[in-house]
Order: structure tokens, then C-alpha cells, then sequence
């Protein structure tokens, strides 16, 4: 019997895969469940469409965070902190190190509108 599978299963597939099981494991385990459903004609068509516009959502998300990587890419950003002495965080040759807690920014905060954001280089020292 073929079963759409709605969520990873260990040692059968991943989600949105078509996978060939025994009857019996399908209805008396997978189905009730709500790990999968029945694979009908309707069903796998529906499938196909959500993977196409899945595939077209990425790409189109994709794009746009290389477009803002691209901006971005032009722009130098300098963040000045105060290190207290107390301040775990700091070093003997006056470098920030990790997350300073208790550490202060002297500029202005920038609020992203997205925050999540992948740094593509590295970070250097000023």
C-alpha cells in the first residue's frame, strides 16, 4: 500500500515522501495516527502542487536574501561598546570577546525588520 507520509519516520522516509508499506502497518498504525495518508490519485496531485509551490516560495525567498546580501555587501558597520572592568567579556588587549552582557553601545541600535540574518563573511577586528 502506498502512504504519503506527513512527517519524518525513522527508518521509513522523510516527510512528503511516497513510501510503500504493508496494509496493515498503514492502517492500523500510520494513518490513525496522523503520520500519513492513504496515496490516492487526488492525493499525490495534491502533493505535486504543494511541492511546486514550496520549490517557488524558496526560490523566490532565496532571491531576496541575495538581494539584501548584495546591499548589504557595500556597507560597513561600526558598533562601538564600553567594557566595564568587572566585565567578564573583556581582554587584556582591549577586544570584546562573545556576548558582553553587561556592556553598553554607545550608538545608535539598529532594528532589523527581519531578524534573522546570515553573516556570509567574517567579522575583523577594528
Amino acid at each position: 500500500m502506498e502512504v504519503i507520509l506527513k512527517s519524518n519516520i525513522e527508518k521509513l522516509g522523510a516527510k512528503d515522501e511516497v513510501v510503500v508499506v504493508k496494509p496493515g502497518y498503514a492502517r492500523n498504525y500510520l494513518i490513525p495516527r496522523g503520520y500519513a495518508i492513504a496515496a490516492t490519485e487526488s492525493a499525490k496531485k495534491m502533493l505535486s502542487e504543494n511541492l511546486k509551490q514550496r520549490a517557488h516560495k524558496e526560490t523566490k525567498i532565496l532571491a531576496e536574501a541575495q538581494a539584501t546580501a548584495d546591499k548589504l555587501g557595500a556597507l560597513e558597520v561600526k558598533v562601538g561598546a564600553v567594557a566595564r572592568d568587572q566585565c567578564s567579556s573583556r581582554r587584556a588587549n582591549n577586544r570584546m570577546h562573545r556576548n558582553c552582557g553587561r556592556c553598553r553601545v554607545l550608538d545608535r541600535s539598529i532594528t532589523l525588520r527581519n531578524p534573522v540574518m546570515l553573516v556570509v563573511m567574517p567579522l575583523n577586528h577594528v
